[in-house]
């Protein structure tokens, strides 16, 4: 079973280290000569989508010397000024209020990841199981980086 809880958007970031020692993108054309901190290896391969408010869609190959397989992982290396990342909104919101890290080209779209809650289905569902799922779906409304 299973039950969509929210979707977590996703931005492009960079730390204000980091842009004061390259131009910020204006463009997605731009981003090509950045470095990027990615997520998993398989993310290196993939291209970076974004989409401009008429719906033309850019795809980036993007390129970079460091990756990670944990999220704060790689808010450590933003900070520090390795790269860009494409992160999900949520993990950089307190860095991006401080203005530690500045949200990159925010005119554009990039796709969001849906939040699933998942548990094994059976004849009787459990009302504990029900009761988590909707506390956490109720937590998840007051999280600052979280979609409906």
């Amino acid at each position: 079973m299973l039950d969509r809880l929210a979707s977590v958007p996703r931005i492009l970031v960079a730390s204000k280290d980091y842009l004061s020692r390259h131009a910020a993108p204006s463009t997605p054309q731009e981003l090509e000569g950045h470095d990027f901190v990615f997520f998993r290896e398989r993310n290196r391969k993939r291209p970076l989508i974004l989409t401009d408010k008429n719906g033309e869609e850019y795809r980036i190959q993007c390129d970079g010397k460091i990756t990670v397989n944990a999220v704060n992982s790689i808010i450590r290396a933003v900070l520090a000024g390795y790269g860009l990342n494409m992160g999900p909104r949520w993990a950089y919101q307190k860095y991006i209020e401080s203005g530690e890290i500045i949200e990159l080209l925010p005119q554009l779209d990039l796709p969001s990841q849906p939040l699933y809650a998942i548990w094994k289905p059976s004849v009787v569902q459990p009302a504990k199981v029900k009761a988590f799922v909707d506390f956490v779906a109720e937590k998840a409304k007051d999280v600052a980086g979280l979609g409906p």
